[in-house]
């Protein structure tokens, strides 16, 4: 999880009017819950599951999965 959160995945619930409630209702958690995961408060952090879940609902390629929840850095550190 990046320290901040996930500021590309608020930006695309945002560029597509999409509510942290929807979200929260895909994924059968709260939304205080998933704010909390957004917000990279806790160390709270999304399943790969969670991940895969809503790829198919929001019908993601693997690299707009990347692009919304990996950082680079994340990529480097596998080579």
């Amino acid at each position: 999880m990046p320290i901040n959160g996930y500021p590309k995945f608020k930006s695309y619930l945002v560029e597509f009017g999409i509510r942290q409630e929807e979200v929260a209702e895909i994924l059968g958690m709260s939304r205080e819950k998933l704010n909390t995961i957004l917000n990279g408060r806790r160390n709270a952090d999304f399943s790969m599951s969670e991940i895969i879940v809503l790829a198919d609902r929001f019908k993601w390629s693997p690299e707009d999965v990347d692009r919304i929840f990996f950082t680079q850095n994340v990529a480097n550190m596998q080579r």
